[in-house]
């Protein structure tokens, strides 16, 4: 891919996604605003624990897929990969949703945004071939389309309902009908649809290490929400989430772009170029870097004015919360991109110990920190997680660079 269509690419990209994830990250405002912090905090609690199911769902094929630059597996046997992948997300979700400690609201809170992460999955797919087709307009006008009605359908559920379960219901029946209309019309111009479970086993076997590698986030996100709730209850998850919010936007944007430099990185290791693919980690690196500079100075300036024109002059309670929890999220911008670079390394396993070790970390660290810190605690936990995925994951990638290298002789 030539350097100006890799930065077209990019920017319709990230353009895409930053408009729809906005529309979403909307959601968690206006839950607050038209509903209080308690309903935001059972909203926060049900959307980390289905998210688990929803990345179990995705399974990790999207990364291998377009990784697959030489056309190994049809776009059908990916799709049956999928549908297993979905079936199996189900079955773990309903399980785990029969043995959590949650309350009936919560539960039904979880199964109807378990739906709406479902719908998600399937447009992961549809994704994955439009990018196949350098489709990358299509994706930044669905995204744009899917965002702006689904929080249409969430905003009228609690407007005109005041009820969550209504909101949430609404916000999916809006992005199905998107989805059904564009998505599903455009994918059928681009190729004949089909479904093949050949060769699905070996998809799926060959993307458990990247399925594990990509649930981490979402667990340390559910886990540190837990604790949580278990120990300062639903309102102070609220304002904790409210604030967390940052974390997912900033992890999701960088996503977006980890997405569209795969393929590069892909060719780049496979035609042995290691020395100019060290050389544009390390470009990536400084340019996220730089970008975190610029976010936290912002983040000190102006964080506690816009937080307050967000959310109202009671979120100012916890303030102090801004400048952490964005340091955090500079931190999980760059464990999301060395976890994304090990994939075309084909360093899938070691990806995948690098991710549990540092959720281990938080685990263990996340009830005690919270008790004797409150929710500066919460956040603390889930630093020391990254700094020691961080730490794992570089080294890895310098590791296989470097051994390859002179293997090769190229150094």
């Amino acid at each position: 891919m030539k350097n100006k269509a890799l930065l077209t690419n990019s920017i319709y990209y990230i353009f895409g996604t930053f408009i729809y994830f906005f529309f979403q990250w909307l959601t968690t405002i206006l839950v607050v605003r038209l509903a209080g912090y308690e309903q935001a905090g059972i909203f926060s609690l049900a959307t980390s624990f289905s998210n688990i199911f929803f990345f179990i769902a995705k399974f990790g094929i999207r990364n291998f897929q377009i990784s697959d630059t030489t056309g190994n597996y049809s776009s059908g046997q990916y799709l049956g990969a999928r549908l297993i992948a979905a079936g199996i997300a189900m079955v773990a979700f309903g399980l785990a949703l029969f043995e959590a400690d949650f309350s009936a609201e919560m539960s039904v809170a979880c199964a109807a945004y378990m739906l709406f992460k479902l719908a998600e999955a399937v447009t992961d797919h549809q994704f994955s071939v439009f990018q196949h087709y350098e489709e990358y307009g299509a994706i930044l006008f669905s995204y744009s389309i899917k965002g702006a009605l689904s929080l249409g359908g969430f905003v009228a559920g609690l407007l005109f309902f005041h009820n969550l379960l209504v909101a949430i219901a609404l916000m999916t029946v809006m992005y199905a009908i998107v989805m059904i209309s564009y998505d599903i019309r455009l994918q059928q111009r681009k190729e004949p649809f089909s479904i093949s479970f050949d060769r699905a086993g070996t998809i799926l076997k060959r993307c458990i290490p990247l399925m594990i590698g990509t649930l981490i986030v979402p667990y340390m996100n559910f886990i540190v929400r837990y604790e949580v709730q278990n120990i300062c209850g639903d309102e102070l998850l609220g304002y904790y989430s409210s604030f967390a919010a940052i974390t997912v936007i900033m992890t999701t944007l960088s996503s977006a772009v980890w997405t569209v430099l795969i393929p590069k990185i892909s060719t780049d290791f496979q035609q042995g170029r290691y020395k100019q693919l060290g050389k544009f980690i390390l470009q990536v690196s400084g340019a996220t870097l730089v970008a975190g500079i610029i976010i936290g100075i912002a983040g000190a300036l102006l964080g506690p004015w816009a937080f307050v024109l967000l959310y109202g002059k009671e979120i100012l309670l916890y303030q102090e919360l801004i400048l952490p929890i964005l340091f955090t999220s500079i931190l999980l911008t760059f464990s999301a991109f060395l976890s994304a670079t090990l994939v075309p390394l084909h360093r899938h396993t070691e990806m995948l110990l690098c991710n549990v070790a540092g959720s281990l970390l938080c685990t263990i660290t996340a009830g005690p920190l919270i008790r004797s810190l409150g929710l500066q605690g919460a956040n603390l936990s889930y630093a020391v997680g990254l700094i020691l995925q961080i730490v794992m994951q570089a080294g890895t990638v310098a590791v296989v660079l470097l051994q390859n290298a002179r293997r090769e002789g190229r150094i």
